[in-house]
């Protein structure tokens, strides 16, 4: 029982993300102090929002039982060179002045995007295949700007969503402003049989999430069509579709291709359910489809903690390896086979925005943070690549010379 706390502990925290002001702001043009890593592909992004309503499902996390789901989505995508104008970081700042400090409002406006607000789909390709990206917990999919965008402009459409209650705040058409209660709704400590009930709690959330992909799927797939017309009609190549997310979003990618055989290909970003990348299906396997998990070791315990514990350096790391090879057997089971990237010295928010613009002025750290960024997005881009363009990837053949802190792991196919 001891070391299952403790395994719980750590994937509650995995949970937790810090960047709260940027998940509800704004920024403007003109005067950046903060630039995030410039996209690298052919393509110039462009960025819509859209909200779409669920009426088939209620709204979990309030109390009104007449409330349906209610989802804001991002679009980024392939864009005709300059055409609309820049986007801010972050959309409707002003409007969340009465609910984030206005110091933090500041730090958003000062974060450059690269995207362009009503920019035309670039007419290169005649459709461009989709991916839909779920954040983690007390987080907007805004602040994930540097990954998203750098997709996009390697020829992706990605939908991400802002799950209600469970982002920082959520601004829906009409004014109403969905905030964060995941405080109010998890389990306390002194809740008897805590780790079974934060477990059940955990997975529910993932569950929730795994379902607004789906929907917002079945919503592309009506954008898609022809009637009514946009500029998105019949350009979504919907028979390549990947799930990404980071943490909480990162455990329901993975879950998107187990409920969903829509999706051709999931990759988890730092997540864990009970020590694990993903959550077993009925026959304790993973999903066929292609999976990868990118990831960074827990960080060492403190002699506080060991003590708080009542257990041993060497026990835990013990415990540890018995967590790696249970996730690794679940792994193997991944009908169209799988890869775990270890990220050696990379923090949980090194997958977000957060260090990139909350780095100090030390030129070293935030060069540091830059090269994080870099990896991941190569990562990312070379699974995608791979599982929906049929691009081989070198990169994923084998642990790189150029990057000695990254560990590629392949689990074959495993057998019927």
């Amino acid at each position: 029982m001891k070391f299952l706390v403790l395994s719980l502990c750590f994937a509650f925290a995995g949970t937790a993300v810090a960047f709260s002001f940027v998940s509800s702001g704004q920024s403007r043009g003109g005067n950046f102090n903060v630039e995030l890593p410039a996209t690298t592909g052919k393509y110039s992004v462009g960025r819509a929002s859209f909200y779409w309503v669920d009426a088939s499902r209620d709204e979990p996390l309030t109390k009104n039982p007449n409330d349906r789901r209610e989802l804001m989505v991002t679009l980024w995508y392939p864009a005709e060179a300059a055409s609309g104008s820049p986007a801010p970081y972050i959309d409707n700042l002003d409007k969340f002045a009465r609910v984030i400090d206005p110091a933090l409002i500041k730090i958003a406006r000062s974060v450059r995007s690269y995207a362009r607000a009503e920019a035309k789909l670039s007419s290169a390709e005649s459709r461009y295949p989709v991916l839909i990206f779920s954040p983690g917990n007390n987080s907007n999919v805004a602040t994930y700007a540097a990954l998203n965008e750098e997709l996009a402009s390697h020829g992706y459409v990605v939908l991400g969503i802002d799950h209600p209650y469970e982002s920082v705040a959520v601004l829906y058409p009409d004014g109403r402003i969905a905030r964060f209660n995941g405080e109010d709704n998890r389990p306390k400590q002194s809740t008897p049989n805590l780790p079974e009930v934060f477990a059940r709690f955990y997975r529910e959330r993932v569950d929730w999430r795994a379902g607004d992909a789906s929907f917002a799927l079945t919503q592309l797939e009506k954008l898609n069509a022809r009637n009514p017309a946009t500029q998105f009609s019949n350009r979504l190549d919907l028979s390549r579709v990947g799930g990404v997310g980071h943490s909480i979003g990162g455990v329901a990618a993975a879950q998107m291709c187990q409920t969903d055989r829509r999706f051709n290909a999931c990759l988890n970003l730092d997540g864990k359910a009970a020590s694990r990348s993903l959550y077993p299906n009925a026959e304790g396997k993973g999903p066929d489809q292609p999976f990868m998990s990118i990831e960074k070791p827990l960080p060492d315990p403190t002699e506080k903690q060991l003590a708080d514990w009542k257990t041993t350096r060497d026990q835990v790391e013990q415990h540890r390896k018995e967590l790696r090879e249970r996730d690794a057997e679940l792994l193997s089971t991944v009908r169209a086979g799988s890869y775990r990237v270890l990220l050696r010295g990379f923090q949980h928010q090194s997958f977000s925005d957060q260090l990139l613009i909350l780095s100090s002025g030390d030129s070293n750290t935030k060069a540091g943070y830059q090269r994080e960024m870099t990896i991941i997005r190569e990562y990312t881009l070379a699974f995608f690549d791979q599982t929906l363009k049929s691009k081989d990837s070198s990169l994923l053949k084998a642990s790189p010379t150029d990057y000695p802190e990254v560990t590629v792991e392949r689990f074959t196919p495993s057998r019927p």
